[in-house]
């Protein structure tokens, strides 16, 4: 039994228009529904076993490797939008074996429990599979369910007697309305489950910047989590150089906490197709290319950014502290920035950006005297900040107190005491410092572009390399004060670098080949490439069918039981020496002749083992000895 002609056709151009995979789904449809049109092939039936284990690797190897590149629950999404083009050559070996599958042709692990059907239906299944691929695709609205409700109906429809479908139908149309209800209950769920996790459980973890807060690790125990998951690459125009770049910078500290005192974003202006974050001219420029989840999000700038370009959003906005935020993109971006560093002229806010921290100031005031950090100029402020924390602090990750493991460390802890820390330690603290210095100063965030890739010609920026460190307005501009030792990163890179770090680097590399390519070409220009490709392993399948039934090779079923397996084997290991059985030649035949081609003993020895052989295999009263010659077949050699 297979589901209706077209179904299966159907029900992939509707995962492929939800999850943006169309002339994927188009291939695959004609593939599966040409594959029905065609003559049974016994040859098909007996590659049943092969196709589903490579299924099996397949759909296992990609949900590891979703979970290994994306955050719950992104990676199951992934996952589920990719197993109907993982698990398609199943219904496709179906329909050219002629419809049904031999339950024991399968692998172990897909094969029908004992007393069940012995022929497999693979088609209804894969349809279940596809739809639920389509209900994760971001394209997938209100019309999502009716289309899935549609095809429901007419699986169920074709496979009613005639006489049942008008009572079928009504309670098709009430299970729908039902459905529907459900549908859309479970939605709301799963929104809030979805916003309860982030709050509660991803906030330590999660890379996605807030605009108008940011909670630090100070006072926390045990080690900051990392990945080494790739977020974003950087593609400089000109040198490759390490650059800091800012997703969002905060001007008020309380209770380890950073917000933002200004929560109203300044529509920035579009001319053409360029976004104008500041008026004037660009002396350096690079494409940042990143997926926004939730197509909408804080993007991370180099400082001094002036122009936006290939940024398709419905809106872009700025906070005065120079956070920009875009709503209405896609999800996958390939943007070009243009920037000036020395041009982040901002003016401070005033009564903001000297904000104290009366908790700590005399804890401040007393490093500040113990180091004379307190110069003549804010310049040799700063440069005097910089040198404490290179010379006398380093980098850890071990937060908790040695002598109350149960206590977490705070600010006097890391000043005063060991003085080791993270970056939000390093950065929170020169804050404080150079606004108790009368310097204005901001605490950022956002990501260090520092791991070259030759092979790409680009940053690759990871998770484990977000970012905080200080801005200070010095000398008429914003500068970057990042106190946080250099060696921070390596430091990171050696507990969070894997064994298979280099194989995932080359699988996103690829990844983001197949992106640039998606997204520079049109939707007929995929599709001609996508028919060349398939016409292409067409012809070399045909030419590998043609060459075949040119040079035919016998075939022979291999034998299951022991002694037919023995006998098998021996046929080999002498066939490597003396070549193959022929195809009507007996393997008595066969042993005579390999036995008067020559008078080496092992000849006559051959011979008289196919004729115990024989004995064993053909004579009721010689069958108890089969072990012993299984035994002597095993352990001979043709020396």
């Amino acid at each position: 039994m297979m589901a209706p002609r077209g179904l299966v056709g159907v029900v992939l151009l509707l995962w492929g228009a939800s999850v943006g995979f169309l002339p994927v789904a188009v291939v695959l449809a004609l593939a599966y529904e040409g594959a029905r049109f065609a003559p049974p092939s016994p040859a098909a039936a007996r590659r049943v076993t092969l196709v589903g284990r490579v299924v099996l690797f397949a759909v296992v190897a990609k949900l590891g490797y979703s979970a290994i590149i994306n955050a719950f629950p992104e990676a199951l999404y992934v996952w589920l939008r990719w197993l109907p083009i993982l698990v398609a050559p199943l219904p496709i070996v179906q329909a050219l074996a002629g419809g049904e599958i031999p339950g024991d042709n399968l692998p172990p692990a897909l094969r029908p429990a004992p007393g069940e059907a012995r022929t497999v239906d693979t088609t209804y299944i894969y349809s279940a599979i596809v739809l639920v691929g389509a209900g994760t695709g971001a394209k997938a609205e209100d019309w999502y369910f009716l289309g899935a409700a549609a095809i429901v109906a007419w699986a169920l429809v074709a496979r009613m007697p005639s006489r049942a479908r008008m009572a079928g139908a009504a309670m098709l149309a009430m299970g729908i309305g039902i459905g529907y209800a459900v549908h859309v209950g479970v939605r709301e769920v799963q929104n809030q489950v979805e916003a309860w996790s982030e709050e509660l459980i991803l906030d330590f973890i999660d890379t996605k910047a807030d605009a108008m807060k940011e909670r630090t690790r100070i006072g926390d125990i045990g080690k900051v989590k990392q990945s080494d998951r790739i977020v974003m690459r950087v593609v400089p125009l000109g040198m490759p150089k390490i650059l800091l770049l800012r997703e969002a910078a905060f001007d008020r500290f309380a209770s380890g906490t950073w917000q933002s005192s200004m929560s109203a974003f300044k529509p920035v202006q579009r001319e053409g197709d360029r976004w104008i974050v500041r008026p004037g001219e660009a002396t350096e420029a690079m494409t940042i290319k990143r997926s926004l989840p939730g197509n909408e999000g804080v993007l991370a700038l180099p400082p001094g950014t002036r122009a936006i370009s290939k940024l398709p959003a419905t809106n872009v906005g700025m906070l005065p502290t120079g956070t920009v935020s875009a709503i209405g993109t896609p999800y996958l971006l390939a943007m070009r920035v243009a920037y000036d560093e020395s041009r982040d002229t901002e003016p401070p806010v005033e009564g903001s950006d000297l904000a104290p921290a009366p908790v700590l100031d005399a804890l401040l005031d007393r490093v500040i005297r113990e180091e004379g950090l307190d110069q003549a100029t804010p310049a040799e402020r700063v440069l005097a900040v910089r040198k404490l924390f290179a010379t006398k602090f380093s980098y850890s990750l071990i937060l908790s107190d040695p002598k109350d493991p149960a206590k977490g460390r705070g600010i006097a802890d890391f000043l005063l005491r060991d003085r080791k820390g993270h970056c939000e330690y390093f950065g929170t603290t020169t804050v404080l410092l150079l606004r108790r210095l009368g310097v204005p100063a901001r605490y950022a965030v956002g990501y260090s572009a520092q791991d070259w890739s030759e092979r790409e010609r680009a940053f690759l920026v990871r998770s484990r390399h977000a970012h905080a460190w200080a801005i200070a307005y010095v000398n008429g501009r914003w500068i970057d004060v990042d106190t946080t030792p250099s060696n921070w990163a390596a430091n990171e890179a050696q507990q969070a670098r894997g064994i298979f770090g280099p194989v995932m680097d080359w699988f996103s590399w690829m990844w983001d080949q197949l992106i640039d390519y998606w997204t520079e070409h049109t939707l007929p220009e995929i599709g001609a490439a996508v028919a060349v490709v398939m016409g292409a392993a067409a012809t070399l399948v045909a030419a590998v069918v043609l060459w075949r039934r040119r040079r035919p090779k016998a075939r022979r079923q291999r034998p299951t039981d022991k002694l037919g397996r023995a006998w098998h084997a021996l046929e080999a290991r002498v066939a490597k020496r003396e070549g193959p059985r022929t195809r009507d030649e007996t393997p008595l035949a066969w042993a005579r002749r390999i036995s008067s081609a020559g008078s080496e003993p092992w000849r006559a020895e051959l011979l008289d083992l196919a004729r115990r052989y024989y004995r064993a295999r053909f004579d009721p009263q010689a069958a108890g000895s089969s072990e012993e010659v299984v035994l002597a077949t095993q352990r001979w050699r043709p020396r």
